[in-house]
């Protein structure tokens, strides 16, 4: 049988054993939170480097039961990016920024309103100065193009 909506099961039932008439699961909000703004919620990955079709940036705002979280970012050329998270009070997240090509030794990362305001929390390969506000621990993985914080509560801009 060929079908022209989602069923709300995955396996159509010919005798009747299942509904067919709701949406569940079909949204388009999770494609565009997942794959444009590269949020994941839940303990899977969210994406390892952003789009590349062209856009030039994407932002995602959603209410959970610990208030709003809000992933904003932003690409100009071929080094310039900037990632912007808000994390509601008593949540973490990692939060993931591109590498978009180059080498870990060749990045720098601020975090903070630029320029006064930011502190280095990665260069040359490393974390930046201990005890970075919000930020727990910093990792690289150079495999599929990232550096990514573990945060607590609070506003990251990354660039």
């Amino acid at each position: 049988m060929t079908s022209l909506t989602i069923w709300s099961s995955p396996s159509y039932d010919p005798t009747g054993g299942s509904s067919t008439n709701h949406i569940m699961y079909g949204g388009w909000q999770s494609f565009a939170y997942e794959t444009l703004v590269g949020v994941s919620l839940g303990n899977s990955n969210g994406w390892q480097q952003p789009p590349s079709s062209g856009l030039a940036g994407a932002a995602f705002e959603i209410e959970t039961h610990r208030g709003p979280l809000a992933v904003q970012w932003t690409r100009g050329n071929a080094a310039a990016f900037a990632l912007s998270a808000r994390l509601s009070a008593g949540t973490q997240a990692e939060v993931c920024v591109p590498l978009l090509g180059r080498a870990l030794s060749a990045v720098t990362i601020l975090d903070g309103a630029p320029p006064a305001a930011s502190a280095v929390v990665w260069a040359a390969g490393k974390p930046g100065k201990k005890n970075m506000a919000g930020i727990a621990a910093a990792s690289a993985n150079a495999s599929i193009g990232t550096v990514c914080f573990h945060c607590g509560e609070g506003t990251y801009d990354f660039f």
